[in-house]
């Protein structure tokens, strides 16, 4: 049927290898000579068949100690126990402002940034990948600029089944 493009564009291949049976690999490769970042993916496309989700690093020449990096334990879920949740925000006052926004649960974060930029964007993630059957908690801070900007941090605990969940936050 037609061909499909496994890369992003202006990217270069420049090393895959193959996990033993216990699950350990090393890939050998060059480094960068500045400090662009590089994208290491676990269980790529190419491995179209296999039932376990993919992941990638992105990480710079600063991770590297000794021309080495650990990625520890690394967990791959198998596609079939990922869900969504999907987040809804009331608000209620324009004086009220929600912001960040986080999850406590077994998540298959399919992308992970080494080198995460600070968070100064006013941009809330509502959209996030779990792992069914589990209890999750949600954590969440509201300003009331009303109040002086007074900030309450709210947690609850959200049962996740199987199928994808929409949750509705009335602030």
């Amino acid at each position: 049927s037609g061909s499909e493009n496994f890369f992003v564009s202006n990217t270069d291949l420049i090393c895959y290898g193959k996990s033993n049976d216990n699950g350990k690999f090393i890939l050998i490769f060059p480094a960068t000579i500045d400090n662009h970042r590089i994208s290491i993916s676990i269980n790529d496309k190419i491995n179209k068949v296999n039932a376990l989700q993919s992941k990638t690093f992105l990480v710079r020449k600063n991770n590297f100690e000794n021309y080495k990096l650990d990625l520890e334990i690394i967990t791959l879920y198998k596609n079939e126990s990922i869900t969504t949740l999907k987040l809804i925000l009331n608000g209620t006052s324009p004086s009220k402002q929600i912001k960040d926004i986080k999850i406590e649960g077994k998540q298959p974060k399919n992308e992970i940034d080494l080198n995460p930029l600070p968070n100064d964007s006013q941009f809330v993630n509502t959209n996030f990948t779990i792992i069914k059957n589990q209890t999750i908690v949600l954590k969440y801070t509201i300003i009331d600029y009303s109040n002086n900007g007074a900030t309450t941090v709210q947690s609850i605990s959200i049962p996740i089944a199987n199928d994808a969940l929409t949750y509705t936050i009335t602030y």
